[in-house]
C-alpha cells in the first residue's frame, strides 16, 4: 500500500460517508500501515493504531486540503514532517510537487472535500534508494469532464490522462483570468521532476491511469496507460529521488524550461498545419 493508494481510499471513503453511506472492512489487521497515516478517520471503522518509533515518523498523514490556507499550513509542515530540514532544495521541489498537484485539485476538481494528501520517506537511513512518494486524491468531476469544454473531441478516459500530462494543457477555460502561457506547467514540470530523480509519477481517473517507466528504453507514453477499476475522480502519485548530489534549483530550471521549449513546438505544428483563405 502506497501513499497515493490510502489517499485515493481516504478521499473516496470521506465522500461516501458525506453522502450517507456506510463502510466495513473484513480484514482490519492487514491495514496496518493505512491506519498509521489516519486512513480510519476517513473510513470511520473501528481500527487499531500502530505505535510509532523515530523512523516510522517520517510522513505526513492523511489531510484535507480545501482552500489556500489549508494548503500553506501543509507546505508549512512538510519540511518537518518529513526530516528534510537539513536538505532545504529537496524540501524545496517537494513543496513544489505538492502546491501543484493541490491546487490543480482546487481550481479544477469541483470536489465537493477539496484534496486529500499525505506522503512518505522511504531509505531514510543507507537504503540503495531514498525517496520521497507523494499521494493526493480527490473525488471530483474527473480530468476527462474538466477538459471537454477545451477538448470536445476526447472520447475516452486514457485519452484524457495522456492530454492531461501535455505541456500546456489545462482544464481552465479562455479568458481575462484563465488559461495563461503557464497554465498546465504542473502536470508536466512535475512529471519531469519525477523522472529525472529517480522516482515514479502516476496519474488516474475514473477509469484509466497513467504510470511511468523506470526502464531505460521507456515506452512511448501511450503504452503506459492502463485500465483500473472507476475510481470517482482523479488520483496522483509523485516519486521524488533524494540524491544529495543533485541540483534541484537547477532541475526546477530545466523542466521549466523544457515545458515551454515543448509548448513553443506543439504552437509551431498547429500553425504549420492551419490554413487561411
Amino acid at each position: 500500500m502506497q501513499p497515493w493508494v490510502v489517499a485515493a481510499l481516504a478521499a473516496w471513503g470521506y465522500a461516501h460517508r458525506a453522502a450517507g453511506g456506510s463502510i466495513s472492512v473484513e480484514n482490519p489487521e492487514r491495514a496496518a500501515y493505512g491506519w498509521r497515516f489516519g486512513l480510519g478517520d476517513y473510513l470511520r471503522v473501528p481500527h487499531k493504531r500502530p505505535s510509532e518509533h523515530e523512523e516510522a515518523g517520517r510522513f505526513v498523514a492523511l489531510r484535507r486540503v480545501g482552500n489556500s490556507d489549508d494548503l500553506a499550513a501543509l507546505l508549512a509542515d512538510i519540511v518537518p514532517l518529513l526530516h528534510l530540514g537539513a536538505q532545504p532544495e529537496q524540501a524545496k521541489a517537494v513543496q513544489y510537487a505538492v502546491s501543484e498537484m493541490v491546487r490543480n485539485t482546487l481550481e479544477h476538481s469541483r470536489s465537493l472535500h477539496g484534496a486529500v494528501v499525505c506522503a512518505q520517506l522511504y531509505g531514510a537511513k543507507k537504503a540503495a534508494r531514498k525517496y520521497i512518494s507523494i499521494g493526493v486524491a480527490d473525488t471530483g468531476i474527473g480530468v476527462m469532464r474538466s477538459l471537454l469544454p477545451n477538448y470536445p473531441d476526447l472520447q475516452q478516459d486514457s485519452e484524457a490522462v495522456l492530454k492531461a500530462i501535455q505541456p500546456g494543457v489545462t482544464g481552465a477555460l479562455r479568458g481575462m483570468y484563465g488559461a495563461s502561457d503557464n497554465a498546465g506547467a504542473g502536470l508536466f514540470i512535475t512529471r519531469r521532476l519525477s523522472d529525472t530523480t529517480g522516482g515514479y509519477f502516476a496519474v488516474g481517473s475514473h477509469k484509466a491511469l497513467f504510470r511511468s517507466s523506470l526502464a531505460q528504453r521507456r515506452p512511448p507514453d501511450p503504452e503506459l496507460v492502463m485500465p483500473i477499476s472507476s475510481f470517482p475522480g482523479t488520483l496522483v502519485c509523485v516519486e521524488i529521488g533524494l540524491r544529495e548530489e543533485d541540483d534541484f534549483s537547477e532541475m526546477l530550471g530545466l523542466a521549466r524550461d523544457a515545458f515551454f521549449q515543448r509548448l513553443r513546438m506543439d504552437r509551431a505544428k498547429i500553425s504549420r498545419r492551419v490554413r487561411f483563405s
